[in-house]
């Protein structure tokens, strides 16, 4: 792996886990706008500026607009994914079960992709879509 790229991963992976604490911490304190507004930043960032237009679309052209119009790269696509389950793991907290059934079921697409492409096992990926799938089964039940 050429050093630029090695470089580019490490600045990528520190900016995301800053992003990610700051959600933790105000999504921990009951912050669940200010989290959201976060949130919406780090994918405009990506260059998805709508993120409610992504929950609607239909899940066979999700992938592929994300990584054709889009262009985002594997390691963009890992880091969509923890956007979104955050995402729908505050509208599950306040409520928007219907919302956040949508964020879980498209990270659930992006978890897939990228165990598929990965071919290693993670426990913390798999212990993620447990939860996911766990919740949506829940929803499902109610409905």
């Amino acid at each position: 792996m050429p050093f630029v790229e090695k470089d580019f991963l490490m600045r990528y992976f520190n900016q995301l886990g800053i992003v990610l604490a700051r959600i933790l911490g105000l999504k921990n304190s009951g912050k669940f706008e200010e989290a959201n507004k976060v949130i919406e930043h780090a994918l405009s960032e990506l260059g998805l500026k709508a993120p409610e237009k992504y929950v609607s679309m239909a899940h066979d052209s999700f992938l592929s607009e994300l990584l054709g119009a889009h262009q985002l790269n594997d390691v963009q696509i890992k880091g969509l994914a923890e956007l979104l389950y955050e995402k729908g793991d505050i509208e599950k907290q306040i409520g928007a079960n219907d919302l956040a059934k949508g964020y879980f079921s498209k990270t659930l697409i992006l978890l897939d992709y990228i165990t598929e492409k990965e071919k290693v096992y993670s426990f913390e990926r798999e212990e993620r879509i447990c939860l996911i799938l766990s919740f949506l089964n829940g929803q499902n039940n109610k409905n």
